[in-house]
């Protein structure tokens, strides 16, 4: 859980400062419609790639099988579930398109830099053996001991 966090949290915390930004300015600039309609987005689009994150993190877990099942369930049904969401809600009269597109859009930026930004300053722990104890274990290896 701990790597997830480390990983996706600066992700998660821009998407929805993003998302958060869509909303004020949208709210300040068109009224509530609006800004109802930037937060639609915005939470489509944070729960579109957060949920995402649960077959990944089976893969780093070591759940290759399972997660390779659950990465291709879960992306083609989170695919179909957002293609719903989107034409119910430009189909719809509640909402306006421009507030929705716009914090679609910046908020799957947000994450994407996000996520870019977290993996390039990522510095996994990684244990080396010293090395006479990694030459004696080879040695001892071969010769039966």
């Amino acid at each position: 859980m701990k790597l997830e966090r480390e990983l996706l949290g600066r992700a998660f915390l821009l998407s929805l400062a993003a998302g958060a930004v869509c909303v004020v300015v949208a709210l300040a600039v068109a009224g509530g419609r609006a800004a109802a309609s930037a937060a639609a987005g915005a939470t489509m689009v944070v729960a579109f790639l957060a949920v995402g994150q649960v077959p990944v993190a089976a893969a780093a877990r070591g759940h290759r099988g399972m997660a390779a099942m659950l990465l291709l369930l879960g992306y083609l049904s989170r695919v179909m579930l957002l293609l719903l969401a989107l034409l119910i809600v430009l189909r719809g009269e509640g909402l306006d398109r421009l507030p929705v597109g716009v914090s679609v859009m910046a908020t799957a930026a947000a994450w994407t830099v996000g996520a870019v930004w977290a993996m390039v300053r990522w510095r996994p722990v990684l244990i080396e053996p010293e090395p006479g104890r990694a030459d004696e274990a080879s040695t001892g290896a071969q010769h039966g001991r």
